[in-house]
């Protein structure tokens, strides 16, 4: 079922293709930034081919296994998830941040107020 030299080849290949944005744009933001996307477009082929396994592979005998292209999707998946790390810490303009609430901010102050509703049902009582 699992091919480990396929996935070995996409991970390989996707790291490849990291390079190359970098050789082409610069070691900067913009490099950073074309490699994450064109990581992303690489892995999205092989989820596509892996979801559309089961109807072509009854048209063409030769094609591989859906569950081989979905593995291979998540190798360059992952090889992906690195481009977007160096892009959000090492090429990042300003510091990561992280979503956590302020208090008084806007966000916690909606939270409060759910927090505080009356329970469903109890006013129609």
């Amino acid at each position: 079922m699992s091919n480990p030299k396929l996935l070995l080849a996409v991970a390989v290949s996707n790291v490849l293709i990291i390079g190359l944005c970098f050789a082409t744009y610069g070691m900067d933001a913009e490099g950073a930034g074309v490699a994450t996307r064109s990581t992303a477009r690489f892995a999205i082929c092989f989820f596509l081919a892996g979801f559309a396994a089961p109807g072509l592979g009854k048209w063409l005998p030769w094609y591989p296994e859906g569950a081989n292209l979905i593995q291979a999707f998540v190798a360059a998946q992952m090889v992906h998830f690195c481009s977007v790390i160096a892009l959000h810490t090492k090429f990042a303009t300003e510091p990561l941040q992280l979503g956590a609430l302020e208090p008084g901010s806007r966000h916690d102050h909606a939270l409060h107020q759910a927090s505080i509703m009356p329970p469903i049902g109890s006013c129609c009582t």
